[in-house]
């Protein structure tokens, strides 16, 4: 069973090699620069607060 679920995996990922590509900055910035940006600013807007959930377990 291990041997075909390898086997299908590998075929999936070569019918989508021509489609699989890294980002270049530029597209990185337009699509997830702005949002890990905000998330980023959140976060330590918020940091007292996740401190406190942190030591609340």
């Amino acid at each position: 069973m291990a041997s075909r679920d390898m086997a299908l995996r590998e075929a999936f990922h070569y019918q989508l090699a021509e489609y699989i590509q890294p980002l270049d900055k530029d597209e990185y910035q337009k699509f997830l620069g702005a949002t890990g940006d905000e998330l980023e600013k959140l976060m330590q807007e918020n940091q007292d607060v996740l401190k406190r959930l942190k030591e609340r377990n």
